[in-house]
């Protein structure tokens, strides 16, 4: 009778084991988000996380140019408009290969941020301009006008001013509200990532 306790007690010994053991794991794997390198890569390429990573920064862009000549005369000319840029992540080369796993999930350096965008509002594109009655005919002989080259230069001049007065956010700033915004979306998604 006592060996026959023994033996049930084993059984029950080794039974509450299993369960722990069991327990344990369901635990583990059940509390814990599978990570999907997959996942996440079509997710940072999808729309949503495109309006995620850009800052909408709007300015007046002031461009001018002024050339003298001794022989053909002053030059001048100024314009001026409203300037919509978009700066941010461009996430769409962003491959598997880019994530490293992690004791928490998922980690991906970020590119660095860039000028994606700029749109020039023509409703409010000012162009002057004060030249020469020489530099005038030359302009007109070879096809050009001073307002027309102003017009042409004037998104890539809008680049320079914005990183000139430093209105484009440091790349600190942007990671951070990548954590921020995007973090959640992705747990909700299933997968744990963090952005550096």
């Amino acid at each position: 009778m006592l060996k026959r306790r023994i033996i049930l007690l084993g059984w029950t010994l080794l039974l509450l084991a299993a369960f722990l053991v069991g327990g344990v794991l369901f635990w583990k794997y059940t509390t814990k988000p599978v990570v999907s390198v997959r996942v996440a890569a079509q997710l940072l390429r999808s729309e949503e996380m495109k309006f995620l990573v850009l800052r909408k920064i709007v300015s007046t862009v002031v461009l001018e140019r002024k050339e003298k000549n001794w022989f053909w005369g002053d030059r001048d000319g100024v314009a001026l408009a409203e300037v919509e840029l978009f700066y941010g992540f461009d996430l769409s080369g962003i491959a598997e290969k880019d994530f490293r796993a992690t004791d928490n999930g998922l980690e991906l350096t970020l590119p660095d941020p860039e000028v994606l965008t700029v749109s020039v509002d023509l409703t409010t594109l000012r162009v002057l301009t004060r030249q020469s009655a020489l530099s005038f005919w030359r302009d007109k002989a070879l096809s050009s006008a001073l307002a027309d080259e102003l017009r042409t230069h004037f998104a890539e001049a809008a680049r320079k001013q914005f990183r000139d007065r430093r209105q484009l956010p440091e790349r600190r700033e942007l990671v951070a509200l990548m954590n921020h915004w995007a973090g959640p979306r992705f747990a909700a998604a299933g997968v744990l990532i963090t952005f550096k």
